[in-house]
This record gives structure tokens, C-alpha cells and sequence, in this order.
């Protein structure tokens, strides 16, 4: 799995200013200052922010620099360099004297606002910090203080919630948020442009006002990361953002650079920084020493892919792309700090029709020694209708399974977001894997389920809760091992004995161009290390459960694809596949 780092370095300076945020004005009601004096204690306020970020700068780590830099994309005054997960950069341990400064800071902000409890800037401002300072509890009471415009304290106690791991409360803040907000404020955090893939935003922007309310609600159901956790931690962490881009309004920041549209942009995309450094630069140089600013994204492309957020059923887009240069990142807060992601998922799903309905098998394996021995696993699967996303998912949960395991869901029969995840609490580590699955049942004819992959057992299984007990925690396997096959069949007749052939071949994709030519010109053959065909009478019922034993060829590591061919008299001959990864002895 490759993990995004994206650094941003200052190139220039441009005074822009972000739109202005909620009211900084006190109210003379709620105390006893007059105006010049709540007026002089916010100049105060500013001077001590202003101060400490001084402080902090100053106080910041230290890296070479100089010469060019690579440019992975331009935002304003800025240029972005993305990462991979073998030079990500982790924080050192924040300077004593930065921790004290801003615990003095948050303290005197205490005292501001409770002088002057309306002021919406002082009220942020003490928020903020106490999230920074990762005091959540005392965030979350922060925030209930908050007495300035009733939207701007919503969304304070959304933002401390989300970062507090409390998505659904979060939300329930960012709502209340939503509604208090003038029109053109509202239009503002619920714009999607800047995150959106340029292919999306084509067609977003093409949409009237009641066509773009549709597809933002449809955006954020299926941009939900955890379908088994209450609340959507995309949509709160995405509008932290707005509230970390109002809150830098009239603010000095860790890097000392004015705010303005291009600084909100990298923020929308990737959040706030992780971390600042001091470059040092070979010789002397004129003026303050430049800073990088590092931004961590998220390990994989989280937001749905542009093929199911433009159609309404199911398809075979791919969730969680692993890209080298995404254009937005974001993070699952867990508690107070972002939770981890395992590799991608070693897993394999399976469907299985049942009358009007199916039953969808998630099966998984941790890799060994990922996990404590000590600590839990929780699995589960979520599923939302893609016909009908105003419905609650559905949800599947085993709280405490083990580093392997399956699971197995009733669903209706119809176009549907599966999707299999696993928490670890006590390590803040989360692993997902996510389809869409189009379980809408072919009438007449014969049809197959698609192949469950299992464990070497002394006896075959002869029905799906069996296959269960044995099935493997993912798709991989190694030469000479023995593996099983679970499949069923559907509306065959009883009369007739169909001819089953099954064949594992090198995925075509997978090979080189010189292989395929080869083998297009009949010089070389198809590699097929197993063909197996045989005939067998029908058993009565609404379907005949299937399996059979193998061993693994020993071939070179790769993908290969095993395929199931059913053939009946008077019948189209059917069949399914399913992909082996063959890894090393």
C-alpha cells in the first residue's frame, strides 16, 4: 500500500483573503466591558496568537534545503510534492517551550472569552488550540461556552467532535451549522469543485441548483468510510476544513504566510498540516528561513469513484485506488488522533443467490503478527441500497472475531455498496475493502454463484455454512498447495446430467505483449496448468451446492484466473471466474 505525503513549499507572497468568517463582535449584553474595552482586549488576544506562532516558528525542526524542487502541481503561491509511503514524514516530539507558550495562550484565551463570550474569533481561536493540545474533553466545553453566532458555535462544537472521534455528534453540530448559515455561506461548504476528479466535476458543474443538492447527498452516502460506525467522518473532517479556513481569517499561522484562496484550497483538499519545518539553506540568505509544510493524506483514494457517483446501479468501478498523485486525502479520526489503515485488505467476497434474495460471504485475513494478540478485532459488513441511499445502511457486525474470519450477509436482491471492514480500537488501526455488487437475479436459464476459495479440509462442504467454517481469508495461494472450490448452481434441469469444465489460466492483463503476441500467433499456447471437465446428474432443489479440491500448479508467481464453465443441452454454456494471486513458495 502506498502511503501519500504531500509537502507544499512556499514560493512567494500574495496578500488574499479568505471570505470573512462568523461575527468577532462582542455583545455588550452578556457583559460588563464597553466596546473600546472588549475592542482592546481582542487586539490583546491577537498580539498573544500572533506571539506564539512567532514562537512556534522559530521553535520549529530544522531540514536542508535549497536548490529546485520538485513540482508535482501549482496552487497559487505554492508548489506541491507528493510522497509514497517510503518517505512520508513523521513529526519529531513538539519543543517543551512551544507546548508552554500555547498553554499560556489557551489559558488567557479562557480569560477573553470570559469577558467577552460573544466574540466568534476568540471563542475559535481557544478552540482550536485546545484541539491542537489534544485536551478534547476540555475542546468539547470550550465550544458549549461558545456565545457568537449560533451557526459559528455549531460548527466549533462540530469541529472538537470530529477530532474527538464523535462523528455522529459531529455531525449532528455540522447540521445545525448548515441550517443557521446565510445562503451564499451554506453554498460555499457545500461546494464539492475542489474535490471532486476533473471528470465529476465536469458533469457537477454542468448541474442546476436542484440536480447539485441531489448528487452532493448522494456523494457524501457513499463517501461514508465506515459503514458499521455511526456518522460520516469524511463529511465532518471535510467540514473541519471550512472551520480551520475560517479560523485562520485575521489570524497569524504556523508558517507566517497571509491566508488567501490558494492556502484554503490545499487545506479543502488535504486538511491541515501535520507538521512545519525550518529549511536551512546553503549560505546566507536575506530574511526569515523558508518553511515546508507537510500535509498527510490518506493511504488510498477514499471518495467514490466516478463511476458510481454518476449512475445509480452497481458497476465495476474500483474503490480505494491506490494513486500516486490524488488530488484529495483524508483521514478516519479515531479518539483524538487519526487511526491507521492496514495494507489493502487480504480478502475475498462471494454472492449467493437465495429466492428474492443473496447471501453475500466477506471473508478476511490480517497478516500475521499485525495485531496484539491482546487486542480486539471487530468485523463487520455495511451495506447501503444504491437505489435507495436515504435508507440506513444495513449492518453485519461480529464485535469480537479474530485476525481471520468470515461473515455473511442477507441482502435484496438489487444494486448494492458492500462493504467489509475491520477495526482494531485499542491500536486506531482500520482496513476496509468495498464493491458494488449487482445482486439483481437473472430470470430463466441457467446461472452460477460466483467461487469461494477455501481451505485444504479433510472432508468437502456441501453447503454455504459449511463452505463458511472453511473458507479462505483471501485470494492468494502457493505453488503445490491444496485448496477448495465452493460454487453453487441455479435452474438447471433434473433431467439432464450438464458437462462442468473448470480450467486456471496466467490472467491475460498480467502478461507481457511479447507472451500475448506469441500466443495470438499460435506459436505458443495459452498457459492452462489445470483443465478438469467431467458430467454429473442434477439433485432436486432450488439450487445444487458444489465444491471440489485442487492443488495449486506449480507455476512463477502471478495472477491467475480460475474459470468455471457450465454447459447444458439447448443452454448458452455459463460461467464465472475468479482471480488466483500465486505468490512464492
Amino acid at each position: 500500500m502506498r502511503r501519500h505525503s504531500l509537502t507544499a513549499l512556499v514560493l512567494g507572497v500574495i496578500s488574499v483573503f479568505s471570505p470573512s468568517p462568523a461575527s468577532a463582535q462582542s455583545n455588550p449584553a452578556e457583559g460588563a466591558l464597553s466596546a473600546r474595552d472588549s475592542a482592546s482586549l481582542l487586539r490583546s488576544a491577537r498580539r498573544e496568537q500572533a506571539d506564539f506562532e512567532r514562537l512556534r516558528r522559530n521553535r520549529l525542526p530544522q531540514t536542508w534545503g535549497g536548490g529546485s524542487v520538485r513540482c508535482d502541481e501549482r496552487i497559487g503561491r505554492f508548489c506541491l510534492t507528493h510522497g509514497s509511503d517510503r518517505d512520508d514524514w513523521v513529526a519529531p516530539p513538539e519543543d517543551e517551550q512551544t507546548a508552554a507558550g500555547r498553554a499560556t495562550l489557551i489559558d488567557h484565551l479562557g480569560q477573553a472569552a470570559e469577558r467577552i463570550p460573544g466574540d466568534g474569533w476568540i471563542a475559535g481561536q481557544r478552540v482550536r488550540y485546545l484541539v491542537e493540545a489534544r485536551r478534547p474533553d476540555e475542546a468539547v466545553a470550550a465550544a458549549a461556552e461558545c456565545r457568537a453566532e449560533g451557526w459559528w458555535c455549531s460548527a466549533l462544537r462540530g469541529f472538537v467532535h470530529h477530532y474527538a472521534g464523535n462523528a455522529a455528534e459531529a455531525e449532528a453540530a455540522f447540521a445545525d451549522a448548515l441550517v443557521g448559515m446565510e445562503q451564499e455561506e451554506r453554498a460555499r461548504w457545500s461546494d464539492l469543485t475542489m474535490i471532486l476528479d476533473d471528470r465529476t466535476v465536469r458533469e457537477y458543474k454542468r448541474m442546476n441548483a436542484e440536480a447539485r443538492a441531489a448528487f452532493e447527498t448522494r456523494f457524501w452516502h457513499l463517501a461514508d468510510p465506515l459503514l458499521t460506525r455511526p456518522g460520516n467522518e469524511l463529511r465532518t473532517e471535510h467540514f473541519s476544513r471550512h472551520v480551520w479556513d475560517q479560523l485562520q481569517f485575521r489570524a497569524d499561522s504556523p508558517d507566517g504566510i497571509s491566508w488567501g484562496y490558494d492556502l484554503r484550497e490545499i487545506v479543502l483538499r488535504y486538511g491541515w498540516p501535520t507538521g512545519w519545518e525550518r529549511v536551512r539553506e546553503w549560505g546566507s540568505a536575506a530574511g526569515p528561513p523558508p518553511l515546508t509544510s507537510h500535509y498527510s493524506s490518506a493511504p488510498r483514494y477514499l471518495l467514490p469513484p466516478p463511476e458510481t457517483l454518476l449512475r445509480d446501479t452497481a458497476n465495476t468501478a474500483e474503490w480505494d485506488a491506490d494513486l500516486e498523485l490524488s488530488r484529495t486525502g483524508y483521514n478516519v479520526p479515531l479518539s483524538d488522533s487519526s487511526a491507521k489503515w492496514f495494507a489493502p485488505l487480504d480478502h475475498q467476497v462471494a454472492a449467493f443467490r437465495r429466492g428474492a434474495a443473496a447471501a453475500v460471504v466477506g471473508a478476511y485475513q490480517l497478516p500475521m503478527d499485525s495485531v496484539a494478540a491482546w487486542a480486539t478485532i471487530r468485523a463487520g459488513i455495511g451495506v447501503l441500497r444504491l437505489t435507495n441511499l436515504a435508507s440506513p445502511p444495513q449492518l453485519f457486525r461480529i464485535d469480537d472475531s479474530g485476525p481471520r474470519g468470515a461473515l455473511v450477509a442477507e441482502l435484496p436482491a438489487e444494486p448494492v455498496l458492500f462493504s467489509l471492514e475491520l477495526l482494531v480500537p485499542e491500536e486506531r488501526r482500520l482496513a476496509r475493502a468495498r464493491y458494488d455488487l449487482d445482486l439483481t437475479r437473472t430470470e430463466g436459464g441457467i446461472s452460477l454463484s460466483d467461487l469461494l476459495l477455501l481451505d485444504a479440509s479433510e472432508t468437502l462442504p456441501d453447503s454455504l455454512p459449511a463452505a463458511l467454517a472453511v473458507a479462505r481469508g483471501s485470494t492468494m495461494a502457493r505453488p503445490g498447495e491444496q485448496i477448495g472450490i465452493y460454487w453453487e448452481m441455479y435452474g438447471l434441469d433434473p433431467t439432464e446430467s450438464p458437462e462442468i469444465s473448470l480450467s486456471i489460466r496466467l490472467l491475460e492483463g498480467r502478461t507481457g505483449w511479447l507472451r500475448r503476441l506469441a500466443e495470438r500467433a499460435g506459436i505458443l499456447r495459452e498457459v492452462a496448468p489445470i483443465r478438469l471437465r467431467w458430467q454429473e446428474p442434477v439433485l432436486a432443489g432450488e439450487y445444487m451446492a458444489r465444491s471440489l479440491g485442487i492443488q495449486v500448479p506449480n507455476v512463477d508467481p502471478g495472477t491467475y484466473t480460475l474459470e468455471l464453465v457450465v454447459e447444458a443441452a439447448d443452454e448458452e454454456p455459463v460461467s464465472v471466474r475468479r482471480d488466483l494471486e500465486i505468490t512464492a513458495p
